[in-house]
């Protein structure tokens, strides 16, 4: 009829258009290839998994759970004491076999589609927390305004989800991670980024000399640091490889911890705890800022 007709006009005009606006986002993005052939093959598996995760969640929640919880806490308060603490070298292989598993999910887990999530999406949220911790904040204006002269060390870069956008504002841009199939596989994603540096860390030590970088930045990643102790050999470093003037932009977890068997699991501070292992490292306590009631940003001068 002719009102059908004029129904299916409709319909394959709004393909045509949402295939051409496809087509120019693409563009937008340049080369993105699929360095993967895993993950996509386990979705089925996992989407299985998130609806136990799912239920798990709803029964947690429920209030008369939630009284017993608090009753029988004091029994997982005292198993994660006779815990002992994880190693560095442990970290780096949960962290391996997480990049094995979904590197793109575990690398930010915040991501809206969760464990489906793919290239085009990490990119986006990439490039989103790129310009709101890094060009967006007022502290580090100085040091973007010095462009090609000025010098980046990320700590726990991943896959370079962030790391990718630093060439845009800095000279010269390092990145670090304990695992070295994390570093293997950003490499392979930024295959074309001639100004990055990759490196594996053994998570402890900075192997470059002192005054090295006019910023030093980390998220999501010195929050997962097992001990205290480890934590405040991390500050002593990253204040050593840090420029006259620079800054140091670190993300740590803080309020109550995660259970020590968890894969997280990483020492929280409080706000005058990260105050004093940064002044015991030689910093200047510029600021703090707590973005939600586990995440701590601090921001520390030289």
């Amino acid at each position: 009829t002719a009102h059908g007709g004029d129904k299916n006009v409709l319909l394959l005009s709004a393909a045509f258009s949402s295939n051409e606006l496809h087509k120019k986002r693409e563009e937008s993005y340049g080369a993105l290839p699929e360095w993967f052939s895993g993950w996509e093959e386990e979705r089925k598996a996992l989407g299985d998994m998130r609806t136990l995760v799912f239920l798990w969640n709803k029964f947690n929640s429920a209030a008369s759970v939630q009284v017993v919880r608090k009753k029988f806490r004091f029994l997982t308060q005292a198993v994660s004491k006779i815990i002992p603490d994880r190693s560095l070298e442990e970290v780096q292989e949960i962290w391996d076999g997480l990049a094995r598993k979904n590197a793109r999910y575990y690398v930010n887990t915040k991501t809206p589609s969760g464990r489906d999530v793919n290239e085009f999406e990490f990119k986006e949220t990439g490039f989103a927390d790129y310009q709101k911790y890094v060009v967006d904040d007022k502290a580090l204006q100085p040091i973007l305004a010095n462009g090609a002269t000025a010098s980046v060390l990320e700590i726990g870069c991943g896959l370079g989800r962030i790391t990718e956008f630093f060439p845009k504002h800095f000279g010269v841009v390092v990145a670090t991670d304990i695992s070295p199939i994390m570093i293997a596989n950003a490499k392979k994603r930024l295959a074309n980024a001639d100004k990055i540096e990759f490196l594996v860390s053994d998570g402890k030590t900075i192997s470059f000399p002192e005054n090295q970088f006019d910023l030093i930045f980390s998220y999501q990643t010195l929050r997962h640091i097992p001990t205290r102790e480890f934590l405040a050999v991390k500050f002593k470093e990253i204040h050593r490889t840090l420029k006259l003037g620079g800054i140091a932009k670190l993300h740590i977890r803080t309020g109550k911890g995660l259970y020590k068997w968890h894969w997280a699991y990483g020492a929280p501070l409080t706000t005058m705890e990260a105050k004093q292992l940064a002044e015991n490292a030689g910093f200047k306590f510029i600021k703090h800022e707590i973005e939600d009631p586990k995440s701590l940003w601090v921001w520390l001068g030289k």
